[in-house]
């Protein structure tokens, strides 16, 4: 019966993650396409988590996993006899994904929450295989408009047909979506700093508006 197969990564730290996106996550991808088993593949980084000794990858296969589990068991154990890896094991559930974002996020587009990590895999994928390293979300803070992936999310709302209360509304909710995730993780005490820091840059532009208002 299909459903969904959480392949979990313990690493010695959090920096091996990206190595293992590397040499094993994407790579896995391409090769499994000529699995005959309908399927499909996310993964996703735990290594911020504080309480975490080291890092963390989690490779979700929805569909019929069995064929994929099979396939891969022995590179698994490969890896985990390697330096990369400390230990692998497989949580499966017979469920799907659209049936697991109905449970966890509210309104009645749970196909978006159920598909999103999976295009932002596939996308991640393009970005680690077409530049070196990770890109950073911002690369020049002083630069008039700087590059960084934050772009992608413009490009990406671009194409949707986003116009600019749209973006500010979707970049409200992740501030403090993100916000909220770094009071559970860090304490209330660090959410505050960095919400003050938000506060002090937007007072900082509402200054850079009004002496544009003043100059026309």
């Amino acid at each position: 019966m299909p459903g969904i197969a959480m392949v979990v990564f313990s690493l010695p730290t959090a920096d091996d993650e990206v190595r293992l996106l590397r040499e094993y996550v994407f790579p896995a991808m391409d090769c499994l396409d000529d699995l005959d088993a309908d399927h499909r593949i996310r993964a996703f980084r735990y290594g911020a988590d504080p309480e975490l000794p080291g890092g963390e990858v989690r490779m979700a296969v929805e569909g019929e996993y069995e064929a994929v589990v099979a396939r891969e068991r022995d590179r698994w154990d490969d890896l985990r006899d390697s330096p990369l890896v400390d230990s692998w094991c497989v949580e499966a559930q017979q469920s799907d994904a659209e049936s697991i974002a109905s449970e966890r996020f509210a309104g009645d587009r749970t196909d978006v929450a159920a598909h999103a990590p999976f295009l932002a895999t596939s996308a991640a994928k393009e970005w680690y295989e077409t530049f070196d390293g990770p890109v950073p979300a911002v690369v020049d803070d002083e630069a008039a408009v700087s590059a960084g992936w934050w772009m992608f999310v413009h490009l990406f709302a671009n194409l949707q047909g986003a116009d600019w209360d749209d973006e500010i509304d979707t970049l409200l909710v992740g501030i403090e979506n993100r916000l909220r995730s770094l009071e559970l993780y860090h304490g209330s005490d660090t959410a505050r700093e960095r919400l003050r820091e938000i506060q002090t840059r937007i007072d900082e532009f509402e200054t850079v508006l009004n002496d544009s208002d003043s100059a026309v």
